[in-house]
C-alpha cells in the first residue's frame, strides 16, 4: 500500500506538469495526441485509487464518508471527472470549464504531505481561540459603525444614511471595495478618529487569526516531535520484554514457552537499565499504545509500580485467531496483575484463540474507559443493539471467532487466600461441581478436565474447587452469553492472585497444569 502511496503521489506531480503543458499554446498543438493519451493513463491511475479508497472504506466499516475523508473522496472524483466528460461529450459548449477542475489534483498533493495535517490540526485545535477573535472584532465592528452613523449622518445622510452604511463602510475597509463604499470617507473629527479604529481594527481582523494559527501551528510540530520521541521510548520499552532474567528463561522452557515474552518490567529498572525518565515511562504507558502500569505488594508491603506489554491489534486489547476449537477469553486484563500476560501464555500451550481487553476495567478512574466486560447487561442484548461501540465489537468479535459447540475459558483471578484454581459452570456460590443446566452444556468433558486438573494439581500441592467462594449463575454474565448466543460450553476459571504474583517457577508451572489439563479433558 506503501508503494501505491508513493506511484499516485507521482502521478499527481506528473498530473500537474501535464497541466502546464497542455496550457502551453505551441507544445499542446503539436503534441495533442500524446498529451491525450498521458491524460489518460493518470486519470486511469487516479480512478483505480477512487475505487481502492470506496472498497476500502466499504471492507472496514470505517464511516468516514462525512469527515474530512468524504472530502478527499469528493477532491478525487472530481480529479477524474473532466477526462470522462470530455471522452463522452466531446462537442460539449463548457468543456474547457469542466477541464479546469483537473485543477482539484493539487489537492490530492496535500494527502502526502505532513504539513496538510499539521495545518489541519492547527486550526481545529485553535477553532475557539479563532471563534473568540472573529466574534471580539464582529462585536466592535459593529459597536464603532453605530456610533459612527450618529457621528456622520447629520453631515453626510447621503453615504451614512443608517448603521447598515456605517457597518458596510468599516466592512469595505477590512476587505476592499464593497459596491462603491470606499468612494466617500468621514469628514467630522470624529469620524475620522473612529475610522482610524476600524483601520486598525482590519489590521488586526487578518493579524490575531493568523498568529492564533501559527501558534497552533507551532505546538503541533512540537507535539510531533514529543510523539515520535515517545514512540522511541515505547519501541525500546517494548523489545526490553524480549529479554528475561535466567529464572524466567528456565520456567518458560519447561513448559514449553521458550520464546515468550517476560512477564513485567519494574519501573526502576526501565529508569536504571534502559537510561529512560520516570516521565517518559509514565507517559508512554498513558499512550495506551501496548504497555500499560500495574502495581504489586512486595512481601515488604511496599508497592511496586511495574511495566505489562501486551498485543495491542483490536479496540479492546488483543485478538487472535487461530481458528481453533479452544477460545481464552481474559476479560478482566487491565484489571488483574499479570492477567493478560497468564492468559496469553496459556492461549500459547494451547494454540488456542484469543481474546483479551486490555484497555477497559472496572478499576479505571475514566468514566470512558470503566467498562466490565464480564458482567453486564449488555450482554442480554443484541449484538448492534448495545449504545458502546467497544462492547459492540467486542461481542461481534466472540460471534466471529468462537466455532459453535467449542470450549471457552474466561480467566480471571480470585482472591489470594482461597484455592489455587475455581472451575465455574455457571452455578451458584457454595454449589458443588460442574452444574448439569449451567453454562457449559458437555458437561461430561467439563468433568474430564476438573478431574485431570483435581490430579495434576494435587502432584503439585494446588488446590482446586468449584463455586465455593464465586458464582456465575447471573443471566448478564459473559458466561451465558458464550452459552446462549455464541451457543458454545464456556466455563470460568479462576486463578490465585498471589500465584499470578508469585515467582516464575510457580507462575509457570501453574500455567502448565491448567494447559495440560484441558488439553487431557478434551480429548
Amino acid at each position: 500500500m506503501k508503494k501505491w502511496n508513493q506511484f499516485v503521489f507521482i502521478m499527481v506531480v506528473c498530473s500537474l506538469v501535464h497541466l502546464i503543458l497542455d496550457t502551453t499554446p505551441g507544445f499542446s498543438n503539436e503534441n495533442a495526441y500524446l498529451l491525450l493519451i498521458i491524460d489518460g493513463i493518470i486519470t486511469g491511475v487516479f480512478s483505480v485509487d477512487f475505487v481502492l479508497k470506496i472498497r476500502h472504506e466499504v471492507k472496514t466499516k470505517e464511516r468516514r464518508l462525512f469527515s474530512f475523508f468524504g472530502i478527499e473522496l469528493v477532491i478525487d472524483f472530481l480529479s477524474i471527472l473532466p477526462f470522462f466528460v470530455a471522452l463522452l461529450l466531446p462537442g460539449l459548449k463548457f468543456i474547457a470549464v469542466i477541464r479546469l477542475l483537473r485543477l482539484v489534483r493539487i489537492f490530492k498533493l496535500m494527502n502526502h504531505f505532513k504539513s496538510n495535517a499539521l495545518i489541519i490540526n492547527a486550526i481545529k485545535n485553535k477553532k475557539q481561540e479563532l471563534y473568540i477573535s472573529v466574534q471580539v472584532v464582529v462585536i466592535i465592528t459593529i459597536i464603532l459603525s453605530a456610533i459612527l452613523f450618529f457621528v456622520e449622518n447629520p453631515s453626510q445622510p447621503e453615504n451614512f444614511a443608517s448603521i447598515t452604511d456605517a457597518f458596510l463602510w468599516s466592512i469595505s475597509k477590512f476587505i476592499g471595495e464593497i459596491g462603491g463604499y470606499v468612494d466617500f470617507a468621514p469628514v467630522t473629527i470624529s469620524g475620522k478618529l473612529l475610522a482610524t479604529f476600524v483601520g486598525i481594527l482590519g489590521i488586526a481582523i487578518f493579524a490575531v487569526p493568523a498568529g492564533i494559527i501559527a501558534s497552533g501551528f507551532v505546538e503541533e510540530i512540537e507535539l510531533v516531535k514529543k510523539n515520535t520521541e515517545l514512540d522511541e521510548v515505547n519501541s525500546t520499552l517494548s523489545n526490553a520484554f524480549q529479554f528475561d532474567i535466567l529464572s524466567g528463561q528456565r520456567a518458560k522452557a519447561i513448559v514449553g514457552l521458550p520464546d515468550t515474552r517476560r512477564r513485567y518490567i519494574s519501573v526502576v529498572d526501565a529508569v536504571v537499565k534502559l537510561n529512560k525518565t520516570e516521565a517518559d515511562i509514565f507517559e508512554v504507558c498513558g499512550l495506551n499504545k501496548n504497555l500499560k502500569l500495574s502495581k504489586r505488594l512486595k512481601p515488604s508491603g511496599d508497592e511496586e509500580i511495574l511495566i505489562e506489554y501486551f498485543e495491542n491489534n483490536s479496540i479492546y486489547g488483543t485478538l487472535i485467531n487461530r481458528n481453533s476449537t479452544i477460545t481464552i477469553v481474559s476479560p478482566h486484563s487491565n484489571d488483574g496483575f499479570n492477567l493478560g500476560h497468564y492468559s496469553y501464555c496459556l492461549a500459547e500451550l494451547l494454540q488456542a484463540n484469543y481474546l483479551s481487553v486490555e484497555k477497559y476495567g472496572i478499576y479505571s478512574f475514566l468514566e470512558e474507559t470503566n467498562i466490565n466486560f464480564n458482567e453486564n447487561d449488555w450482554y442480554l442484548k443484541n449484538i448492534g443493539s448495545v449504545d458502546n461501540e467497544i462492547v459492540n465489537q467486542f461481542m461481534q468479535d466472540l460471534m466471529d471467532v468462537i466455532p459453535q459447540n467449542s470450549f471457552v475459558f474466561n480467566i480471571g483471578s480470585s482472591m489470594g487466600n482461597s484455592p489455587s484454581y475455581h472451575m465455574l459452570s455457571g452455578g451458584r456460590k457454595l454449589e458443588e461441581g460442574i452444574s448439569v443446566n449451567g453454562t457449559c452444556k458437555d458437561v461430561i468433558r467439563a468433568n474430564n478436565i476438573y478431574a485431570h486438573l483435581t490430579e495434576l494439581s494435587a502432584a503439585k500441592s494446588y488446590t482446586l474447587t468449584t463455586h465455593t467462594h464465586y458464582s456465575t449463575d447471573m443471566k448478564n454474565h459473559l458466561d451465558w452469553f458464550i452459552s446462549n448466543q455464541v451457543n458454545a460450553n464456556a466455563l470460568s476459571i479462576k486463578v490465585n492472585v498471589e500465584l499470578m504474583k508469585g515467582n516464575n517457577e510457580k507462575y509457570f508451572e501453574s500455567v502448565g497444569i491448567l494447559a495440560e489439563s484441558i488439553k487431557e479433558g478434551l480429548k
